[in-house]
């Protein structure tokens, strides 16, 4: 009868954890949802109201809010997929694969200095100057850098500058992120779900993200 018990205890305790995890990824993903849906809805405003400039400004606004219907699509499509990135590892390392890491970290960041700078912050932008490959999972490194972005946006002090660059060393590549916060920042203070998220997604390709405040 103990023994008993102690299973059905166990059984109970691992169905909460399921219930909070499942809670907790409904709220990450309604985070992760709204980025990409404010820039796309963001471009699509400008175009409207013909406030892109020329045909050729106009193009490049309309092939943005393009790309962030792709985000979008891609997260809808990891809604169906998701207890895959937390299965097991065999699992996980079949949703990565190898990339040209140099190209990819260099259009990433320049998209996302082009989109702060439409926000109104100066954005310091270095050049990603030697080759690398990377192993991962494209969707999951959009949604990652979408987090940065977003909290950059929300607690960034826009009259000083956001510096994005990236640093290797040895096996490891760093991608940097670094602002100022705003004074009013303790009033505005958020849940930390897209952190959270972005990290066990970092994690899981066998990376990790930090944050530090100084």
């Amino acid at each position: 009868f103990d023994a008993m018990r102690a299973r059905l205890e166990e059984s109970v305790q691992k169905q909460l954890r399921y219930e909070e995890e499942r809670r907790e990824f409904i709220a990450e993903m309604s985070h992760d949802l709204r980025t990409p849906l404010t820039k796309q809805m963001g471009y699509l405003e400008l175009a409207i109201q013909g406030k892109c400039g020329d045909e050729a400004a106009l193009k490049d606004c309309l092939e943005k809010a393009y790309r962030a219907s792709g985000q979008l699509q891609s997260l809808s499509n990891e809604l169906f997929s998701y207890f895959l990135a937390f299965g097991g590892g065999e699992q996980r390392q079949l949703m990565l694969e190898e990339v040209d890491g140099q190209l990819l970290v260099a259009q990433l960041l320049e998209e996302q200095s082009a989109y702060l700078r439409g926000q109104g912050f100066t954005v310091e932008n270095q050049p990603v100057e030697k080759p690398f490959s990377l192993r991962l999972n494209l969707p999951w490194l959009a949604r990652i850098v979408d987090n940065m972005t977003s909290n950059i946006i929300k607690y960034a002090d826009a009259a000083e500058p956001v510096r994005l660059y990236c640093v290797l060393n040895r096996e490891r590549v760093f991608v940097h992120f670094e602002n100022a916060v705003r004074m009013d920042v303790e009033r505005r203070e958020g849940t930390n779900i897209g952190v959270r998220s972005a990290r066990k997604l970092a994690q899981d390709m066998g990376g990790d993200l930090c944050t530090e405040s100084a």
